[in-house]
């Protein structure tokens, strides 16, 4: 619920973003208030956790039970900044969140299944609001994206009854981190050839160093207009 609500709140500051003058003060204060419930919601659970586990308490040397963090006053602050963090690599490099956030999971301790399962919710609702973003500059290519969204659930599908039978065959669940080891070193490499690829392209032509795009583009942009060309399209 948490996360449709945070959702919910992004696809409505783009709408009102688009009902705004780009650049004005209102337009700054309709983008930074998706951090207001960002942070609110991120007091309210930290205190549920401290009240919940009071891991404080524990004397030096308890071992917790598998799969259980440890919330103290200092992880139920430095988890939260490690997500928000990777979300924004995402968002600035155009990177899966999950590339980052689950071996951030394992490394805490988190079973694999979990682990899996817990990054690729989180990943759903981000993705979805870099889709109404990315529409704001008109970047989304509806067509593309449907054939990837339709492409990308039937690989999933395949995908997770193929773990689950492995799985059971092999009675361990350390198949889900070698297969996420396997993607996400696929991801990088792909990551770093397109890199590589644009840093000669630059090297070629250093003029365009110096070209930036714009902030606020010409026309009127947002997912507010983005559904009205749809509506009208159909």
């Amino acid at each position: 619920f948490t996360l449709a609500f945070l959702s919910a709140w992004v696809v409505a500051s783009d709408i009102a973003q688009s009902n705004t003058v780009c650049g004005s003060w209102q337009y700054w204060a309709v983008t930074l208030s998706v951090l207001a419930p960002v942070v609110i919601i991120l007091l309210i659970f930290r205190q549920i956790l401290l009240r919940k586990y009071r891991h404080d308490d524990l004397a030096p040397g308890a071992v917790l039970p598998e799969g259980q963090l440890h919330w103290n006053r200092t992880t139920t602050l430095l988890y939260p900044a490690l997500c928000s963090s990777a979300g924004l690599i995402a968002g600035l490099f155009g990177i899966g969140g999950g590339v980052v956030k689950g071996p951030l999971m394992l490394e805490l301790g988190v079973p694999p299944d979990v682990a899996a399962a817990t990054s690729a919710t989180m990943i759903m609702f981000t993705a979805g609001s870099a889709c109404v973003v990315y529409s704001r500059f008109g970047q989304l290519l509806l067509d593309y994206g449907a054939a990837m969204i339709i492409m990308g659930f039937c690989v999933t599908l395949g995908s997770q009854l193929l773990t689950f039978v492995l799985i059971k065959l092999l009675g361990r669940r350390s198949v889900i981190i070698f297969m996420m080891v396997v993607l996400m070193s696929m991801a990088c490499s792909i990551m770093v050839l397109e890199s590589v690829q644009e840093t000669l392209k630059i090297i070629a032509h250093p003029e365009e160093l110096s070209h930036f795009g714009r902030l606020c583009p010409g026309k009127k942009g947002g997912l507010g207009c983005f559904l009205a060309q749809l509506v009208v399209s159909w």
